[in-house]
Order: C-alpha cells, then structure tokens, then sequence
C-alpha cells in the first residue's frame, strides 16, 4: 500500500529568500513554486487593513455618541 506524503512545511523567512533569488534570477513565480507565498501575504495583509478600519469604526462610532 503506498503512503501519501505530506508537503513539506517551509518557513516564511526561507520563502522570501527564494522568491528574492528567482526574481534576481529572472524565474518567474510560478517556476520557483511560491506563487501561492504572494497570495497568503496579500490576504494577510488586506485582513490587517480589515481589521484595522473596523477597529477605527468602532472608536469614531463611540466618540460621536
């Protein structure tokens, strides 16, 4: 019976790292397999933004009281 895998976990610090190297190097993302890096620090990202604004709604909503 054969076993899956499981994909192996790299750490954001090392997918920097090569996505730095790839663009120096002229690979694009999707060759150096971190296309899917760029995606997961968009959505970080928009969600802090997010969070943020609801976060200044609430404060103007209770000072305008």
């Amino acid at each position: 019976m054969n076993k899956i895998k499981p994909y192996k976990q790299y750490s954001p610090e090392f997918k920097r790292e090569a996505l730095k190297r790839a663009s120096a190097e002229g690979i694009t993302d999707k060759e150096a397999g971190i296309k899917n890096y760029r995606s997961e620090t968009r959505s970080r990202k928009i969600k802090q933004e997010r969070d943020f604004l609801k976060e200044a709604a609430i404060y103007f909503a209770k000072d305008s009281k």
